[in-house]
């Protein structure tokens, strides 16, 4: 340590402090007519003590700065970053297991001695510090060496020890990873080379969501490994509240030691809601491991199926022409009335009024019962609408002045209309489609409504609807305000030899007529319906006051149950003005969720489903990939180790010349004045001049 005393003006300031404490001292003591009258040293004496003490005072005003040097040394790192994932402990005998755990205990205390040792676990994901867990259910090497280099590039690294069995199943391989660490690599080669007897399900390829009554495809992938000529049943199972029960089975034999084959099944989707399927195979004897046998597949089966009515005033080719493309979507299921006909309107989810209200059947029951339920509906209209009784319904548009009369209207396409889109093509063709009959007469929408298609009547472009929507007091309604639409569907066909486009039309307009708006008050959101063993599962809610704006004043309390019967409560906590939760990790298997809460005497829920499905990364392959350890040694310049040999590592570390403790130089700066001693100088001039002055007769 050394020091040294700095200003922040030239050098030539001291000295002008000494002038000025010398300036002073002559104008105090020698052109003083007093002290001229002593002859003896006494003025020499206290004209010294006053020029210094006042040339300290000076230089104190300079700021002056005290550097202080140190030095320190700090020992090189090594860091162990422990590869934790099932193939280790599931491609290792026990045995040979606890002595590596064993051994390396003890190298990290031999390594304490001269170093500093800093752990870290990799496998899904980082982790610091120790862990001898060995679950994790995916490797991934090249995110433990970009983790090293990021956190220990600006610091003294003297090795790296990664034990692993150097088998890597997630992120790049580690060969090929852009690297600049200047550390040896010293790999552990844990794990067996040697290539064993092992059949797995490799994976399982099925599409998550189907319709009920449909029928699905799960292709099974099968691999077999060192088990030429035997045979496996692969077994299909459903699971239902914990029950299994066997679906399908097929026979797989392996031809090969190294065989690879795609099993299918085809199953109904007979039952709605999240359902699980199992597929297992058979094992042989001696085979390595049978965790990676089973596989399960989750699937959603959605009832989808809606009630469509098309009621109609008198038949009408556009009444066909309709069924026709909405019978083409098998979630809609379409039936035809008059109006004349006994209806079960209750069922309907949407129904189409062709030509009504009509003068003698002007539905009044009919739209009472749909209101009621905020059931959607269309209205197609026509020569028979009975515009009066059509318009005194408040239907969000109205036709004035129509008399019996019609125009012949040609679509134009809306293209500010931005609810939903058409492809390209049908935009562009509209325009060129056969006119529609329209009852003559001023249309008028509501400030509420959106035209679609508008009509150009005579080559003259108007801003009449010929397709437009409306959504009042939650109930949506769309209007085709004319006849003929069936002439559309026959103009598609003889130009493209398909009713596609009109196809489109139809079910987009329908579609976006009987989708549901979101009102609900208190509502649920999953971060997502698809996890991973060892995932947590988040939630957060929102709750609505009567205005729609956020509140989470009552509190609010979530189940979730699995299909084993198993139930886990929880409450919601209170963040801001809304509510998460985070419910932890759960087992494999699908479940159920449901939300409550008590808000101004009245009970809101909300419920749903998700699923967690087991990785088995691990348990594909077992074999250890020593080659890759020892080209990462290469490639970072160090060694591989065998578990035999842990022990001989610290020697091996502590004899690489890098690994000397690196020796720093620090500087530290300090104002002189923050050290109050400093002033005790002027304080004893300044007392020493006080006491010669007394003692001399001064005052």
């Amino acid at each position: 340590m050394f020091e040294s005393l700095n200003i922040q003006y030239p050098e030539y300031f001291i000295g002008l402090c000494l002038v000025l404490g010398l300036l002073y001292a002559l104008v105090l003591y020698f052109k003083n007519q007093k002290w001229k009258e002593h002859r003896n040293s006494i003025p020499w004496i206290l004209g010294v003590l006053r020029t210094l003490a006042v040339a300290l005072i000076a230089y104190f005003l300079l700021v002056p700065i005290l550097e202080r040097f140190k030095s320190r040394s700090q020992n090189a790192i090594v860091v162990i970053a422990q590869d934790n994932s099932a193939s280790i402990s599931e491609g290792t005998d026990q045995a040979v297991l606890n002595a590596y755990k064993e051994q390396l205990a003890n190298l990290n205390t031999a390594l304490q001695e001269d170093f500093t040792v800093e752990y870290f676990q990799f496998g899904e994901e980082i982790s610091v510090g120790k862990g001898d867990s060995l679950e994790s259910q995916s490797t991934n090497i090249s995110q433990a060496l970009q983790y090293i280099e990021e956190q220990y590039s600006d610091q003294h690294i003297g090795a790296i020890i990664m034990p692993t069995d150097g088998i890597f199943n997630d992120g790049r391989n580690p060969l090929y990873v852009s690297n600049e660490m200047t550390a040896p690599f010293y790999p552990i080669a844990l794990g067996d080379t040697t290539i064993r007897k092992d059949i797995l399900i490799k994976n399982l390829l099925y599409n998550k969501i189907a319709y009920l009554g449909d029928k699905h495809e799960i292709q099974v992938d099968i691999l077999g490994t060192n088990v030429a000529g035997a045979k496996s049943t692969v077994t299909l199972s459903k699971v239902v509240d914990g029950k299994t029960s066997n679906l399908d089975s097929k026979t797989v034999t392996f031809k090969s030691n190294n065989y690879f084959e795609t099993v299918s099944f085809l199953i109904d989707a007979n039952t709605p809601g999240a359902v699980q399927y199992k597929v297992s195979v058979s094992g042989v004897a001696n085979e390595l491991s049978q965790t990676n046998n089973i596989k399960s597949a989750y699937l959603d089966i959605i009832d989808a199926r809606q009630e469509i009515f098309i009621i109609a005033n008198a038949p009408h080719p556009d009444i066909h022409a309709l069924n026709q493309s909405l019978t083409t979507n098998k979630n809609y299921k379409v039936s035809q009335y008059f109006a004349k006909d006994n209806i079960p309107i209750e069922s309907a989810d949407l129904v189409l009024f062709h030509n009504l209200p009509s003068s003698k059947y002007p539905i009044g029951k009919y739209l009472s019962s749909l209101d009621k339920k905020k059931k959607p509906r269309i209205y197609i209209t026509g020569s028979q609408t009975d515009f009066k009784t059509f318009n005194s319904n408040g239907l969000g548009l109205r036709v004035l002045g129509a008399v019996g009369q019609t125009n012949e209207s040609q679509a134009k396409f809306n293209t500010q209309f931005n609810k939903f889109s058409l492809s390209e093509r049908l935009g562009k063709e509209l325009k060129n489609y056969p006119p529609l009959i329209a009852p003559f007469g001023e249309y008028n929408l509501a400030s509420t409504a959106e035209a679609l298609i508008s009509q150009t009547i005579n080559g003259i472009d108007t801003n009449y609807p010929l397709i437009a929507f409306d959504q009042t007091q939650g109930i949506r309604k769309g209007f085709i305000a004319a006849e003929g639409i069936w002439k559309w569907r026959l103009f598609n066909y003889l130009q493209d030899n398909n009713h596609e486009l009109f196809d489109e039309l139809i079910k987009k307009v329908v579609q976006f007529v009987s989708v549901k708006d979101d009102k609900r008050k208190f509502r649920v959101n999953i971060a997502k319906t698809d996890y991973k063993v060892n995932e947590d599962i988040l939630f957060d809610a929102q709750l609505y006051n009567d205005v729609y704006e956020l509140t989470n004043v009552p509190e609010a309390t979530l189940s979730i149950q699995g299909t084993d019967g198993k139930k886990y409560d929880y409450t919601l906590t209170r963040s801001n003005n809304y509510y998460t939760l985070n419910a932890g990790a759960l087992k494999e298997g699908s479940y159920s969720y449901k939300a409550t809460t008590n808000y101004n005497g009245k009970v809101l829920s909300a419920n749903g489903k998700f699923r967690i499905e087991s990785v088995q990364k691990e348990s594909y392959n077992l074999t250890a990939n020593h080659t890759l350890l020892y080209q990462l040694a290469e490639k970072y310049k160090g060694k591989v180790f065998l578990p035999s040999e842990i022990n001989t590592i610290a020697d091996y570390v502590k004899g690489n010349t890098a690994m000397k403790p690196l020796v720093f130089q620090e500087k530290d700066s300090r104002l002189l004045i923050h050290y109050p001693w400093m002033l005790l100088p002027i304080l004893l001039l300044l007392a020493v001049e006080w006491f010669v002055r007394r003692y001399s007769g001064g005052y």
